[in-house]
């Protein structure tokens, strides 16, 4: 969902989060009937139109903390990639990216650092194009390269 506009998502077993963003504020969800199958889709559904009729923001996607704890999650915890999560740390809404490490690893060291809400915001092989920047170099390092135009996760806040 993008300024207000819904548009509707395809059913994934895996979702169990969504994140919303509206009236100034930002939104976490944890769906504990995530395995009720399209239940917990419907769930999911309500809470973007919740958010669409505020004129938000908002998605779903695999949750991996919640409450400062380590949510229940079917991807394999010893698989090796950079993983890339949107969190709520100290109260305040970031985005953390590890370097290439487990899955499980990633998300033990989210609970260590004291993340309250985490969700799942990679996007898989040919659609996370990503780069970093160090200090105030103009220049900066691809970490997965583009290859084709509709390549992004990125979120967006502005007023």
């Amino acid at each position: 969902m993008s300024e207000g506009v819904y548009h509707p998502g395809v059913y994934s077993p895996r979702v169990n989060g969504a994140f919303t963003f509206y009236d100034g504020q930002a939104h976490f969800y944890f769906n504990e009937r995530w395995k009720e199958g399209k239940t917990a889709f419907n769930v999911a559904d309500s809470v973007m139109r919740t958010a669409a009729q505020h004129h938000g923001m908002g998605f779903w996607q695999d949750m991996l903390i919640h409450n400062y704890k380590i949510i229940e999650h079917e991807r394999p915890d010893d698989q090796v990639h950079r993983y890339r999560s949107l969190c709520l740390y100290k109260d305040r809404v970031c985005v953390i990216q590890s370097d290439e490490m487990p899955l499980g690893d990633f998300i033990q060291e989210l609970v260590n650092l004291g993340v309250q809400e985490a969700l799942y915001i990679d996007m898989g092989t040919g659609w996370n194009h990503s780069w970093y920047r160090k200090g105030t170099k103009q220049i900066y390092t691809e970490i997965f390269p583009k290859t084709h135009p509709y390549q992004t996760n990125w979120i967006t806040f502005y007023k």
